[in-house]
């Protein structure tokens, strides 16, 4: 995806999370997951927007983001977050007509306005908007399953109930405590903005692009583990309980976990004076050659 969607300016990795008792809820109802997207990135664009605008004195600033709903951490337990992938400026149109880039950095001040007003007018909306009931007990097994994966338990067999077992706890590494200070948090809510990529590393851009989850199986008749770098070496799993924790992270059917906001949408007026062209090769192999459009 990087190669073929970003051009070649700085991008910033945003990660936005939501308290714990509403990552069940979002991750069982994708179109209150998709409204509390849309209301955070509104914040986020307007933000950048308004700084390029003051700052620059440009006009129609835009931008845009693709966003990952990423629903598990390292030892498979439901925890629906966002990542956003977002140039780290604007662009706006000067008077030869060209788009060229404005960067705007995000400060520690500015993160905590816009996760303080994210947080508001999520509540709101889930609320007053929605009518979300803190309360609502799940209505069948995948439900079942997904609220166990939120609290960290099994769901089925002997141990039903109980916390998921873990491998050889361990201290966190410095580096894990450090970073872990990056974010801002507001109710609940979290948003970080500390990682970024230079226009020329397009490697570190796929890999920016990309999530992983590091499972290892064991020998027949012992646990799976799933390994977590911070504090505990390992989870472990019997096969039945492995079984739930994955069934529980299974996406419901036409549910997308990939969108495009700005000028990354697909009818985006900008998006093919951005997005890198891709024409055919003159040979039979069918291959096409990637045309990147040159920063300005």
């Amino acid at each position: 995806m990087g190669d073929t969607l970003f051009a070649e300016v700085p991008h910033r990795q945003w990660v936005l999370t939501v308290p714990w008792p509403r990552r069940r809820l979002l991750a069982w109802r994708p179109e209150l997951a998709r409204g509390v997207l849309d209301l955070a990135l509104r914040e986020v664009f307007a933000w950048l927007v308004a700084q390029a605008e003051e700052r620059d004195e440009v006009v129609d600033a835009r931008t845009g983001a693709v966003t990952v709903e990423q629903r598990f951490g390292s030892s498979l337990v439901m925890n629906l977050h966002f990542h956003y992938l977002l140039p780290d400026g604007v662009r706006a149109r000067d008077e030869a007509g060209a788009l060229p880039f404005h960067r705007v950095r995000p400060t520690p001040e500015a993160l905590e306005t816009m996760v303080r007003r994210i947080a508001e007018a999520s509540e709101r909306w889930l609320v007053v908007g929605q009518g979300v009931d803190d309360e609502e007990a799940p209505h069948n097994a995948q439900a079942v399953l997904l609220a166990a994966s939120v609290a960290n338990q099994v769901a089925a067999g002997q141990r039903a109930g109980q916390p998921v077992r873990r491998y050889r706890a361990v201290p966190p590494r410095f580096e894990e405590v450090s970073r872990s200070g990056e974010g801002v948090l507001c109710e609940g809510y979290g948003l970080h903005a500390g990682t970024w990529v230079p226009a020329s590393d397009r490697a570190g851009l796929g890999h920016a692009c990309e999530g992983s989850a590091r499972v290892s199986s064991r020998r027949a008749g012992r646990p799976a583990a799933a390994q977590t770098p911070a504090g505990t070496a390992a989870f472990l799993f019997t096969p039945l309980e492995l079984t739930e924790k994955l069934a529980a992270l299974v996406v419901r059917p036409r549910v997308h976990a990939t969108h495009f906001h700005g000028v990354y949408a697909a009818h985006a007026a900008w998006r093919s004076e951005l997005v890198p062209r891709r024409v055919p090769d003159a040979g039979r192999d069918g291959k096409t050659t990637l045309l990147r459009r040159p920063a300005p």
